[in-house]
């Protein structure tokens, strides 16, 4: 008898170090995580009360309207091609490509704040920022979002074609491929047949969904413009300051131009952050009671104040 109950303890002891083992090699490890109605971090009821209606209940999350923009080449001369305009270079030296034609660009260090302008255009997405447990404590993502956080299964979100984001410096679009191919292919010709409608769609989407600027700078400011309609509207990149480092974010997108809601299965939720110990109880009860695969329910890592 007393074996069996020293075997039970030992048992037992050798999970609770498996688990804490678990912890520590979980926390060295980069997650792709959604942070939840940032808008209210600062009253975790009601992100609580909006994660469990919104989201859990329905089992989906919204794609939410985000406005990018696609870096124009404005057509000026260019010094390249000894003076033409960028709608006039032949096509047989356009075809040569971005290694053709960046030597010379890129020598000139401020030659992309007199060469491009910036189109805007709302692109439907779901973000996720890619971040180890240990990083979140003193992360930006904390004080702009708060501490409700929601992990899917990395199977599930690369199933839905979750892809990274590249941030750009200004000077380095001379050397994207992406961005002038569009420039130099689609943007100023307006003879294009419908399979090149359909690539430079696809182009424009690549570029609107993931790319974005690695700092505020003061160009881009002054010289973004709305879609090709040039209605007046807020400058929605006001909330940040030049100089805002926009790679901190670590951002990684699901993007549609149809689909309203990204719908998920029970299984396919692997990990909830939340602020604290009273939320984590009221979330930990509400999968008993309506969930058969109950995912991990965390409390959030934070600075504790001395």
């Amino acid at each position: 008898m007393e074996i069996n109950v020293w075997c039970w303890y030992l048992n037992l002891y050798i999970c609770f170090l498996n688990e804490i083992s678990y912890l520590r090699e979980k926390k060295k490890f980069n997650l792709l995580i959604h942070f939840a109605f940032g808008k209210y971090r600062d009253n975790p009821e009601i992100q609580l009360k909006k994660v469990l209606n919104d989201i859990l209940k329905k089992k989906c999350l919204l794609f939410g309207k985000n406005p990018e923009f696609i870096p124009r080449l404005l057509p000026q001369y260019h010094p390249k091609f000894n003076g033409a305009k960028i709608y006039q270079i032949p096509i047989e030296i356009m075809n040569k490509g971005p290694n053709y034609i960046d030597i010379n660009a890129t020598k000139q260090s401020n030659l992309s704040k007199n060469h491009f302008n910036y189109i805007r255009e709302d692109v439907k997405m779901i973000c996720f920022i890619d971040i180890s447990v240990n990083n979140i404590v003193n992360s930006i993502h904390i004080k702009q979002y708060g501490r409700f956080g929601i992990v899917f299964r990395n199977t599930f979100l690369y199933k839905k074609g979750i892809k990274k984001v590249h941030y750009f410096k200004e000077s380095e679009l001379f050397c994207d491929d992406k961005v002038l191919k569009w420039n130099f292919q689609y943007a100023y010709r307006s003879n294009l047949n419908s399979q090149e409608l359909i690539d430079k769609r696809e182009l424009e989407i690549e570029i609107l969904a993931y790319r974005k600027p690695a700092k505020m700078f003061s160009s881009f400011i002054n010289l973004r413009r709305l879609n090709l309609k040039a209605m007046e509207v807020e400058n929605v990149y006001d909330r940040y300051c030049i100089g805002y480092n926009f790679k901190k974010e670590r951002e990684w997108r699901i993007v549609s131009s149809e689909d309203t809601y990204l719908d998920f299965s029970e299984s396919d939720l692997s990990l909830i952050f939340v602020p604290n110990n009273k939320i984590q109880r009221k979330l930990i009860q509400y999968f008993k009671t309506n969930w058969s695969i109950i995912p991990k329910v965390e409390i959030c890592p934070q600075l504790i104040s001395k």
